[in-house]
Parts: C-alpha cells; structure tokens; sequence
C-alpha cells in the first residue's frame, strides 16, 4: 500500500478524539498542539504525514478531538505536537520512537480508519530543555546553528535560545527521567568563502546547571 492514494470514497464523516498523557508522571498534558494530518501517498514505514488539515490544542484534562469529511486520496492521521516537515522543533517523544541501536515507525502520528470513530491516545515523554543564553559581537562568521537545526545569525546575538533534547527511554525499563545524563548540544559557526565553501567552527556551550534536571540553563559567549 504504500506509496499508492486512497481510494476509500470521499466525503464520509470521520471523528478522532483522544487524550495526551505525561509518561513519567501519568497527568494530563495541556496545551498540547495536535494536528489533523494528510498525505497523498500512504506513508508505509516512515510515519511521516507531511500536511496539516486542521489543529487544535489539549484542555484541561488533556483531551483533544476532530470531526471532519474525507477527500478522495487522501490519507488521514492525527499527530501529536504537529506533522513531521523536516522544520517543525518537537518538544516530546512518543514511545519507541526514541531506543538506541532500533528505530521502528514514530507512533507521533497514528493512522485514523475514514468513516469511523477513531479513539487515539498519546503518552509522550517530555524533552529535555536547554536554555542557552547566548551573547555574541563581531564573530567573523554568518550563521549560529544549534545541532544544525536551528539557525541564527552570528553577529549581535543578544538572547536566550531554546533547546529540546531527547531523552533516551526503553520501553521495556521503568521510566526513570533522571537516571542518564544530558548531553550538551552543539553549537556551530558557519561562514561562506568567496569560492564558495562553507566553513564551520564548533563552539563549546557552558552549563551553569545540572545536567540531569527538567530544565538546564546553560550559556554561550563569543566576543572578538
């Protein structure tokens, strides 16, 4: 199937609702975004829905729903924090879409059955947050990039920049978020010669926290 459109007839009435639970506390999580999400050719093993039809965030309790109609060819899942478009910043992982060594189909987006009710729940596990304050003049370069996701421009940099780490879990192990230290992220300078080239300088980020908690605050100086 995959790589083929859906056939299933357009315009049935399909439902989705569910909650989003913290995996290592078990409350609810609220304010979560979540996305009605569609491609035109099935997905297979990625899991990977490239669009967004519609969006929505959890309430109180954690609970999110959809009610829409089909277009013909279209494949439907419900996504947590929002589709995969290789630019979106993902604050959780979902079970097993984080275990050293394997990396089976991400359960960020679950496929929705048109024409029926479809319950999905979801048991993220939060990132780990860096906040980087970060200070920079004159650095001879163009672009501040952090883990090469996230870009910046080099000069005049006055701000504090965050980070999201994936915290490596096993699903066969009890959940124990603090039990493996963090790793600092990496931040890169980069500049365009006259030929052409890139070049690119790593620089060290400094933590003025501890590297096991929610939350570590960490800095990063460049001044020539």
């Amino acid at each position: 199937m995959a790589g083929c459109p859906n056939n299933v007839p357009a315009g049935q009435l399909t439902t989705v609702q569910g909650k989003v639970m913290n995996l290592r506390t078990g409350k609810p999580m609220t304010g979560i975004r979540m996305a009605l999400a569609t491609i035109s050719q099935y997905p297979g093993s990625s899991g990977n829905y490239w669009n967004e039809a519609d969006s929505t965030r959890t309430d109180l309790q954690g609970n999110y729903s959809f009610s829409f109609t089909n277009t013909y060819q279209l494949y439907y899942g419900v996504s947590c924090e929002g589709a995969n478009d290789n630019t979106r910043i993902f604050r959780l992982d979902l079970p097993d879409s984080i275990i050293t060594g394997y990396n089976p189909r991400s359960k960020r987006t679950i496929d929705l059955t048109i024409g029926s009710a479809n319950t999905v729940n979801f048991k993220p596990s939060p990132r780990r947050v860096f906040a980087v304050q970060v200070l920079t003049r004159q650095t001879g370069y163009q672009y501040l990039s952090f883990n090469r996701l996230q870009k910046f421009p080099a000069n005049n940099l006055s701000q504090t920049v965050y980070l999201y780490q994936s915290v490596p879990f096993y699903t066969g192990e009890a959940q124990n978020f603090y039990n493996r230290p963090g790793i600092l992220p990496v931040a890169t300078f980069s500049r365009t010669t006259a030929s052409g080239a890139t070049q690119d300088t790593l620089v060290s980020i400094k933590a003025r926290t501890s590297l096991s908690g929610d939350t570590v605050r960490a800095t990063l100086t460049f001044v020539r």
